[in-house]
């Protein structure tokens, strides 16, 4: 990725988790797609330039200059419209920050299958039955995958797999995610997902 838009979009990024933070009341997840819908006064799901300017730079207060922002709209407006979608924008910063994360090694994508194979059986009994741990993965019932859930299953308490970060970092969930969303859809069907962990699983339970 161009590190000059890699920069920009981190702090992009760290000034949306700023603004949320700062909220009096918090609700919702931190999203662009939230905090660009306040600006969609017509309710086409587009933002011009300036719309996106007074979004970002004014209510934000985010540390970029508008030239950068002009860069980064040509990206956004690649036909020239003049408007660029809510769902455009929100992808392209999804790619540009997955993009970032590491590339993991074979060694690296077997040991946290494994991991997360073992704790699938510890928790759910699954006996490599991907399927039954994607349905108490699958909050919304979807049937789809996002990298929210994802994190939300490998960390958080039965039904998910209460995984600390000393036994898969960070680093390895995003590498994961990397590998799963290769296409960068932003969300993963359930086969996709199965069909990955078996093929890279060394553990029949």
């Amino acid at each position: 990725p161009d590190p000059a838009l890699t920069a920009m979009a981190k702090r992009l990024h760290k000034a949306l988790v700023t603004f949320y933070k700062n909220q009096p009341i918090k609700t919702g997840n931190v999203s662009w797609a939230r905090f660009l819908a306040d600006f969609d006064t017509d309710g086409t799901g587009l933002i011009s330039f300036a719309e996106l300017d007074e979004a970002v730079r004014g209510k934000l207060r985010a540390k970029v200059s508008l030239y950068e922002l002009r860069v980064f709209w040509r990206r956004l407006d690649a036909d020239n419209s003049g408007q660029a979608s809510m769902e455009e924008f929100t992808k392209t910063m999804y790619s540009i920050e997955v993009g970032t994360w590491p590339d993991l090694k074979d060694q690296e994508v077997k040991r946290t299958v494994q991991t997360l194979s073992e704790a699938a059986e510890k928790w759910h009994r699954a006996g490599g039955n991907w399927f039954k741990v994607f349905s108490a993965i699958d909050a919304d019932g979807s049937g789809t995958l996002s990298y929210d859930e994802l994190r939300k299953c490998i960390r958080s308490t039965p039904p998910g797999l209460r995984l600390k970060e000393s036994e898969i970092s960070e680093r390895c969930v995003q590498g994961l995610w990397k590998l799963l969303d290769a296409q960068v859809d932003m969300e993963i069907p359930v086969c996709r997902f199965m069909r990955f962990m078996r093929q890279h699983s060394s553990t029949s339970f």
